[in-house]
């Protein structure tokens, strides 16, 4: 499965809030695995790109200001754009679609759904 790091990082979003169980949970729990070991150079950068618009604000945070975040997320894009081809454990449509994810979790990862061969 060819993701974005945009794609992957938004996931993680989802994933880490992810309260599934069985078949769903399980696919949920390998792919955080594989992308947080994927996103490592993106997290370095992010957080550089953190460091340098932002202000520190205690324990290892940083807060953009308003005057920055344009230039934070212009630097951050093509770094968004990349791409790789990762193996991502996907599931049916019946198994995504009876978990407890609301649609707009759905649709970020919704490329987590296995297409169906028709016959």
């Amino acid at each position: 499965m060819v993701l974005t790091n945009k794609e992957m990082f938004d996931s993680l979003a989802i994933f880490a809030k992810a309260k599934e169980k069985g078949m769903l949970g399980y696919a949920i729990a390998k792919n955080k695995r594989i992308i947080l070991a994927e996103l490592r150079e993106y997290v370095e950068k992010r957080d550089e790109l953190l460091k340098k618009y932002g202000e520190d604000i205690g324990e290892g945070r940083f807060q953009l200001s308003q005057k920055n975040v344009q230039k934070f997320f212009d630097e951050l894009q093509p770094y968004n754009e990349l791409s790789v081809d990762i193996p991502v454990m996907q599931v049916s449509q019946d198994v995504f679609c009876n978990g407890t994810l609301d649609s707009s979790e759905m649709f970020i990862i919704d490329w987590m759904v296995r297409e169906e061969k028709s016959e």
